[in-house]
């Protein structure tokens, strides 16, 4: 036990013995009911600007994606008669997540670094190329060339998956070895 710790102890008694006057505490108690006001205010607030950020954002996606889409992708359609727009959305979705998967690998092992996508950017540029070209005028050849880019993406980040896997397995047993 400290000092102070002892002292206060000690001498409890004579702190105890006076009372605050009533004034004091109806200072106190409207302290508290302003407090809460503005709390209550606060919060609200809070609430509103979430609701406004969360509008923005959906306003600037839908923009952005009209911009991105000049020439409408929709009423494109592949040589299966499926429109491009449905084949791009499926192929970016599993690009992504991939990607995903190889960054927190990443995240994990620091060894591995963000070389493993250079590829993939490389292939996302040429795809971006070839949708420009597509805006000069719908061509099966160039519809056919972003379907095979987009499936080669897939490719590689499967490919790097099964790399990283072996690695964190191969990491795994030697930690393991190295425990016994």
């Amino acid at each position: 036990m400290d000092k102070l710790e002892k002292f206060i102890r000690e001498k409890r008694a004579s702190f105890d013995d006076l009372t605050p006057p009533d004034s004091t505490w109806r200072k106190i108690n409207g302290r508290l009911d302003s407090e809460g006001r503005q709390v209550f205010l606060t919060r609200h607030m809070w609430k509103a600007a979430t609701v406004l950020l969360f509008a923005a954002v959906i306003w600037l996606m839908v923009d952005r994606q009209d911009q991105q889409d000049p020439l409408n992708l929709s009423q494109i359609e592949t040589s299966e008669g499926i429109d491009l727009r449905q084949v791009e959305n499926y192929y970016v979705n599993l690009i992504e997540n991939k990607q995903h998967e190889i960054r927190n690998f990443i995240d994990v092992y620091p060894e591995a670094d963000e070389q493993l996508l250079s590829d993939v950017y490389k292939l996302d540029s040429s795809y971006q190329e070839l949708k420009k070209k597509l805006l000069q005028g719908p061509n099966e050849k160039i519809i056919d060339a972003m379907v095979i880019n987009l499936q080669t993406r897939i490719e590689i980040l499967n490919q790097q998956l099964n790399v990283l896997e072996h690695i964190k397995q191969l990491k795994e047993e030697n930690d393991e070895t190295s425990k016994i």
